[in-house]
């Protein structure tokens, strides 16, 4: 055998081994049945909402698509688990097949190697209490090399469509999964077709348009949705993007923030030095800018070591991909790269993937590096492939003991068949204890981030057509949020027009009233307007006696706007003076959600005030009462705000004043909290 075939040999054993690794390293199956989590049974109820044909846009405005639970495929939950093992081992072989393209896009075996070992080499950084979770990135990765693929298509042709088709139509279908993903893959789509227009491909241009409208609306309509919701659903998600940053921000601390600067100047240094010396064309430098701050925004918005990851991680790539010899196949105007300019984005590239692990070293409490975090995943997806049914049922098992953990047979008994909602941030209580759930239209109190959002919820608990007969709330909020803030419309429509009637530990089971006992619009009359500012208290002592709602428009300042397109809006934290403590209570508070109104006197945090609440028979005077409020923000922050804070001070007692309710009964078991 020759040297020449030899080579070709090893080359060719190579390439089934790196691809069986790869394979082995980018399936996902499901690994945990959910619970009462927040996390893992929001994404179980997506699974659910599939299986009961929900209709988004509609019936459902959130941060996911009508394919989000397929996203989520590490959930076990139950309801269309045979669907989810394939189309999420699709999603990720499409994977596959995108990464082994990218590699013959690679000029060097140098670099086809060190891209596809960065796959593996990655997951096994983490500690005892955080790994790396792929999901995000892969997710981002599949969006952004079908952008590559079709930037590189050539002229019409039916091989142009036959090649341009398959990635339109998964990009279609990412779209559907997240809202991230919609815009990623729209926006990717939307830069090509003006890519094509550019070089007078108007004919090409249309075809793509076309053909990527037409893959949303068929797996739109796939989906289980009615292709009329196709327009809410978008305008539902631009509703959610309102306010969802300043709803979800928690900073990130110091090291990780200057961390991603130096990672994201970086990445983009590398996006101008090659669209200044036309080595890349302008449409992949604005698909290149485009999802760099998506993934930076995403990852660093909420700065938690675990979101924050996910930067560092897909950054990785993404520079693999900027800066290595990476050609999309007739880029139009592209230059050969000269010796020095080759070397100069290597060594960029170098330096910003080692600024990235470090990173992810750094901002992991604990980090080490365990070879056995990937075998012990190639076992896991290997054992799989083998016996799909013994390990689903495994899961089947463990989701069943779940079931009996969290069981709430006497509230399962009040209920019976009768519709019911969630008022918190934890559906699995509903789906473990299989009640007929059916959401209002943002099912996740503390994601009601904007005007909109609360004026819907509240006009579902409000229309006699489409309230459900009971609500199971549990009252709480994260990152030590203004509780009431939360949905806060809603809870006024709870107030009004559902009476308790069954205490679960902490978790309220409320019958909807009579008829003749409903309001379909809340009756508050105005008390005073006002206008203050920071550090400027409100008082409230003239209005004790009463229940107390407030209108808070305080918005940012130009500067603070630019600071929220590229990081996180500023935050700010509502100071309240409660009668019968000593110290004012701080609490954060979300812009965005204060211009709709929240109840702010009496004071309710807790299932328990809500119990008081009704056993007060509506006395605000029984209940914790605010008597003044003030609003602060961090002194370096005080220019990203408009200093003048309008209030508008309403009042009006909800209809549990007048509530024929039944006393609330404890029973004698309680439920296990997690």
């Amino acid at each position: 055998m020759t040297p020449q075939r030899v080579g070709r040999f090893l080359r060719s054993v190579g390439f089934v081994v790196a691809t069986l690794m790869l394979v082995l390293t980018l399936l996902e199956f499901p690994s945990a049945p959910y619970d009462v989590d927040h996390d893992l049974s929001s994404s179980a109820s997506l699974e659910y909402f599939a299986k009961h044909d929900v209709q988004f846009g509609t019936e459902l405005v959130q941060n996911v698509g009508p394919l989000g639970w397929v996203h989520y495929g590490y959930v076990y939950a139950g309801y269309l688990h045979a669907e989810k093992l394939v189309l999420k081992s699709l999603v990720r072989m499409a994977l596959v097949i995108l990464v082994l393209w990218a590699c013959t896009r690679f000029r060097s075996w140098a670099a086809r190697v060190v891209w596809l070992f960065a796959f593996v080499a990655l997951l096994p950084i983490g500690s005892t209490t955080l790994s790396l979770d792929a999901n995000e990135v892969c997710a981002y990765l599949s969006a952004y090399l079908s952008g590559l693929l079709l930037l590189g298509l050539p002229h019409w042709g039916g091989g142009s469509l036959f090649s341009a088709v398959p990635a339109l139509f998964f990009l279609a279908f990412l779209a559907l999964t997240k809202h991230t993903l919609l815009f990623a893959s729209s926006f990717t789509v939307l830069a090509v077709i003006v890519d094509r227009l550019r070089r007078h491909e108007a004919r090409t241009a249309l075809a793509l348009t076309l053909a990527y409208a037409s893959s949303l609306a068929l797996i739109w309509v796939l989906a289980g949705q009615r292709l009329a919701n196709l327009p809410a659903f978008g305008l539902g998600v631009f509703r959610f993007t309102g306010g969802y940053n300043e709803a979800m921000a928690l900073a990130a601390a110091p090291p990780s923030t200057n961390l991603g600067m130096v990672a994201l100047g970086g990445l983009a240094a590398l996006i101008l030095l090659r669209t200044v010396t036309r080595t890349q064309s302008l449409a992949k430098s604005a698909i290149d800018a485009f999802f760099i701050l998506l993934v930076w925004k995403h990852a660093l918005v909420r700065g938690d070591a675990e979101h924050v990851t996910i930067f560092f991680h897909t950054a990785v790539f993404l520079a693999l991909l900027f800066g290595l010899a990476f050609e999309v196949p007739r880029a139009v105007g592209r230059r050969e790269e000269s010796g020095a300019a080759k070397a100069v984005f290597l060594a960029s590239s170098v330096a910003v993937s080692l600024v990235c692990v470090f990173s992810l070293f750094a901002i992991i409490p604990g980090a080490e590096y365990r070879a056995t975090r990937v075998t012990n995943l190639w076992a896991s997806n290997l054992a799989w492939i083998a016996s799909p049914a013994r390990r689903s049922a495994e899961l089947a098992g463990a989701l069943e003991d779940r079931k009996q953990r969290f069981a709430l047979p006497e509230i399962r008994e009040q209920v019976g068949n009768a519709s019911i909602d969630f008022f918190g941030f934890e559906p699995g209580w509903l789906l473990l204890n299989d009640l007929a759930y059916v959401p209002r239209p943002m099912p996740i109190t503390f994601a009601a981030s904007n005007a909109p959002l609360l004026r819907r919820n509240e006009a579902f608990y409000r229309d006699p057509s489409r309230a459900p007969q009971f609500i199971l709330a549990r009252l709480g909020s994260i990152d030590e949020r203004l509780v009431p803030l939360d949905d806060g419309l809603a809870l006024g429509a709870i107030l009004d027009n559902y009476h308790p009637i069954l205490l679960h530990d902490d978790l309220l089971l409320l019958k909807r009233s009579d008829a003749n006992r409903i309001r379909e619009q809340a009756e508050r009359s105005l008390l005073k307007e006002q206008e203050i500012g920071f550090d400027g208290p409100l008082s409230l002592a003239g209005f004790m006696g009463q229940w107390i709602w407030l209108e808070v428009d305080l918005r940012p300042s130009m500067l603070g706007r630019l600071r929220s397109l590229v990081l996180r809006p500023a935050p700010v934290w509502i100071v309240l003076d409660v009668e019968g403590r000593e110290q004012p209570e701080n609490r954060k508070f979300v812009t965005a959600m204060g211009t709709a109104g929240f109840l702010i006197s009496p004071l309710l945090e807790t299932t328990d005030d809500l119990v008081a609440a009704y056993a007060s028979g509506g006395s605000a005077w029984k209940l914790a009462r605010v008597r003044s409020v003030r609003f602060e923000c961090a002194p370096e922050h005080a220019d990203l705000f408009d200093p003048r804070i309008r209030v508008r001070v309403s009042g009006g007692s909800p209809r549990l004043a007048d509530s024929a309710a039944k006393p609330v009964a404890a029973p004698d078991a309680d439920p296990k909290n997690p």
